[in-house]
């Protein structure tokens, strides 16, 4: 008992250094560290330096979990679909979304690219927040619109497993010029 202990303490001051590294505010009690469907594990990671976003929280994703999810999704409107994905949020909560699938190609694309997926959905208790979400060859992407905020989820570069989520705001845009690109 007393090594899991010292495990949990030990992770936990890990992940809140980290994320005061990060200008993170993050919950660490036990309940926050995971989604109540286990889909989602908030899990600390630096972020490579050409994202530019100023506050996240990052999460391991299951993703065999969410094939098994999405594949089961059948509806073509959230308001009838019985399909209900947990996301999380930037505060480390997670919210409940209905989904219903979306066609964004044409049949013959979709019989040559059947592992690319779209979808859309409604959140249980604010039927106006919207989320439109996909998943692709190169992992699970999710913009969720809600009052006054919209939130992104992502994959790290190059991973399938592990996910960033920040609200749209947090992104900081640098444009780069070079002098041949100016007007003279």
């Amino acid at each position: 008992m007393k090594a899991n202990h010292f495990f949990y303490v030990f992770f936990t001051g890990c992940f809140w250094i980290t994320a005061c590294k990060n200008n993170t505010t993050v919950n660490t009690s036990a309940e926050s560290l995971h989604s109540s469907t286990g889909l989602w594990k908030l899990t600390p990671v630096k972020l490579p330096n050409e994202l530019n976003i100023s506050s996240y929280n990052s999460y391991l994703l299951d993703t065999i979990k969410l094939k098994s999810i999405l594949s089961q999704v059948t509806s073509r409107d959230p308001n009838n679909s019985s399909v209900v994905l947990e996301l999380p949020n930037p505060d480390t909560t997670f919210s409940n979304w209905n989904l219903a699938i979306t066609n964004t190609m044409s049949d013959e694309l979709m019989a040559k690219y059947p592992e690319l997926k779209t979808f859309q959905g409604i959140q249980n208790d604010h039927p106006k927040n919207t989320v439109r979400l996909e998943w692709t060859g190169q992992g699970f992407t999710a913009m969720l619109k809600k009052e006054n905020s919209s939130i992104v989820i992502q994959p790290l570069p190059g991973s399938k497993t592990n996910y960033i989520c920040y609200y749209f705001s947090n992104i900081s845009v640098t444009k780069k010029f070079n002098e041949t690109s100016q007007p003279k």
